[in-house]
């Protein structure tokens, strides 16, 4: 079996980030606790971005701090950004909308 590990690729910039994500939330199923929600959510968008886009650059956070799941996109430009993966927004790590002192992330 021949390697594909040079495949991968990050998306180039914010744009692109945006652009995988949307196309990950036309798939997302409806919010429901404890069934369908952040952590799943945010699985659902880490698949679609390798599956479809054959990209490694959004990483799955499970923050013990906030209680929450989400998503750190990491862009070829140096950009890391954090997307709330019930909506699909994304904003810049800086923003520190989620303060992260202890976590898990799978990139």
């Amino acid at each position: 079996r021949k390697q594909q590990d040079h495949l991968y690729r990050l998306p180039a910039t914010q744009a692109g980030l945006v652009t995988m994500v949307a196309y990950a939330m036309k798939s997302q199923q409806p919010h429901v606790a404890e069934e369908w929600d952040c952590d799943d959510e945010a699985w659902h968008i880490r698949y679609v971005a390798i599956r479809e886009f054959r990209s490694n650059g959004i990483g799955y956070v499970n923050s013990d701090t906030v209680a929450h799941a989400f998503n750190l996109g990491v862009t070829a430009d140096g950009g890391v950004w954090v997307i709330e993966p019930s909506s699909g927004e994304i904003w810049p790590i800086e923003a520190q909308h989620y303060p992260m002192l202890t976590g898990v992330l799978l990139l």
